[in-house]
């Protein structure tokens, strides 16, 4: 992909960004029109972005114990 289409790649992602969550995907596709190459380098983006943001969003230990209670501790002999 030219480095043109990476620029406007990055200002359309950089813009979506600054909207809600729930509104950048319509306004890539408004951005982008009939370019369909272009829409799906935007939406993997977004996509990849969004894992990003939830990535972590709770400890491990949470995950598995499937409580976010801090009362809960690991004793010897334990096992996960």
């Amino acid at each position: 992909m030219a480095d043109d289409n990476w620029q406007q790649i990055r200002r359309i992602f950089d813009q979506s960004l600054r909207l809600e969550p729930a509104e950048r995907l319509g306004y890539a596709r408004r951005e982008c029109g009939d370019d369909r190459e272009l829409l799906g380098e935007i939406e993997a983006l977004l996509a990849s972005h969004a894992d990003a943001e939830s990535f972590l969003e709770s400890s491990a230990f949470e995950r598995i114990a499937g409580t976010s209670d801090q009362s809960n501790s690991i004793k010897p002999g334990d096992r996960l």
